[in-house]
């Protein structure tokens, strides 16, 4: 089989599974509840949790920009990666787990042709479900409010128009990305030695926990370069005025680092290993 039609055969299974919906679902049940509460709520308690309570408004910063921003802490710290390595980590673990692996190579596949196709399709979900919560957020965001420049927040107030803050939004979402594609590697490495769907899915997170809690100790301050979350953040810098190419392409590159080095060490493991399920 070629390997566009591993592809497809992988994105087929994966819209199969119910677990794929999970994280689109999860998303509208952030954005959703958030542009309400920001609509019918009292605006200027909400708007100071953002914003700060030292600062006097005149006229209203909601707008479909403010809320895509307002959304991403939250979902790129902890929702998108829980939702991206619960796909990514069934890849390989689930077929395991369902006794579907051993079938699988028992037809004349290359081992590194599937593992390609199962790695893109996973790397597809990530970015997929990073660009559906930016789409997602606009839309809602400019059914309640409409269109407007967009305050930022966070190291300082910046205000920009609204063709600039689109392009910030789009730089912000893609720094966000490169961090789920980080995550979904990680995700994927760990599902090549694991038998079990949600084992992956647990070492993902405690392997994030650890990396965020020893990264913030001053001994090992000087690892903390090395760790992928230290760059879990990176997408704040894309609203920082002035832009900081230079700490935006040491973080990418450290990112594309971990990511590259994950499924190479996938691939070398799961092209010796011994497929017994």
């Amino acid at each position: 089989m070629s390997f566009a039609g591993l592809v497809r055969m992988e994105a087929w299974k994966m819209m199969r599974r119910g677990r794929s919906y999970i994280g689109p679902a999860g998303l509208l049940a952030i954005v959703l509840p958030t542009a309400i509460g920001l609509r019918y709520g009292p605006m200027g308690t909400e708007v100071e949790r953002y914003v700060g309570s030292s600062v006097t408004m005149i006229g209203s910063p909601l707008n479909a920009l403010f809320i895509a921003r307002v959304v991403l802490p939250p979902t790129v710290f902890l929702f998108l990666p829980l939702f991206v390595s619960i796909v990514a980590g069934d890849q390989i673990s689930g077929e395991a787990a369902d006794g579907t692996l051993r079938s699988l190579l028992s037809r004349p596949v290359h081992r590194l042709r599937l593992l390609g196709a199962k790695y893109l399709v996973s790397v597809l979900y990530a970015v997929g479900l990073t660009v559906f919560l930016g789409v997602s957020a606009f839309a809602v965001g400019y059914a309640f409010f409409g269109i407007g420049g967009l305050v930022s927040f966070g190291g300082g107030i910046a205000y920009f128009g609204v063709a600039e803050g689109m392009e910030r939004l789009a730089l912000g979402y893609a720094l966000a990305g490169a961090y789920q594609i980080c995550v979904c590697s990680v995700a994927f490495l760990l599902s090549v030695f694991m038998h079990s769907s949600l084992a992956p899915v647990g070492v993902t997170f405690a392997l994030m926990l650890v990396m965020g809690a020893v990264g913030e100790i001053p001994y090992f301050e000087r690892l903390k370069p090395f760790f992928f979350t230290t760059y879990g953040d990176l997408f704040l810098q894309a609203f920082r005025v002035p832009l900081d190419p230079e700490r935006l392409l040491r973080g990418v590159a450290a990112l594309a680092a971990w990511t590259g080095a994950a499924f190479g060490l996938a691939s070398i493991v799961f092209s010796r290993k011994d497929i017994l399920s």
